[in-house]
């Protein structure tokens, strides 16, 4: 297995930002963090993995974001929508009904989705590093095709409640175009 090479990062021309591109569009009144990414926020944490066969016949990965260091035993608000309603989101009726996050958001392919809810679970009662070897055994066995779905993750450490949350959730799918 190799790394996958992201032909967006290979291009010759850098990716101009949407406030360089259109600098009298209205954003909003804050600017964005530093590195303009979830990790601005303080405490999340995020980690990458991408798995490619060598023949290309193999192409998935797994992305996981911890909202907070302590998240099995903090919950945080949050809020969800979904743009098309094709993506899998396990537990979500847990956000949409009380508005709390209590577990890390795993994006991975349609077949990585037990694996990585299973690895949650097992993370969060279990802290043995032979449990977390395990886990990453399991993710690496996912395997999918690829199927153009569309994820948008937003971080803020702004005092908002859930349902602010889910409207601003719902508004960055406009982004998409």
């Amino acid at each position: 297995m190799v790394k996958k090479q992201r032909p967006w990062l290979l291009a010759s021309e850098p990716r101009m930002r949407i406030r360089t591109l259109l600098p009298d569009l209205f954003l909003g009144d804050h600017l964005p963090g530093p590195l303009n990414s979830l990790t601005d926020v303080p405490g999340i944490a995020i980690s990458t993995q991408e798995i490619t066969s060598l023949d290309g016949s193999i192409n998935t990965g797994v992305t996981c974001i911890i909202p907070r260091k302590d998240w099995f035993h903090k919950a945080c608000y949050a809020g969800l929508f979904s743009f098309n309603g094709y993506g899998e989101m396990t537990r979500s009726h847990l956000i949409a009904e009380g508005g709390l996050l209590c577990s890390p958001i795993v994006l991975t392919g349609t077949f990585g989705i037990g694996a990585a809810h299973q690895g949650i679970l097992q993370y969060g009662v279990e802290t043995k590093d032979e449990a977390r070897k395990k886990v990453k055994k399991e993710l690496e066995k996912a395997k999918e095709e690829k199927d153009g779905s569309i994820i948008v993750v937003i971080a803020t450490d702004a005092p908002l409640l859930p349902h602010q949350l889910t409207r601003i959730a719902k508004r960055a799918t406009v982004g998409l175009s």
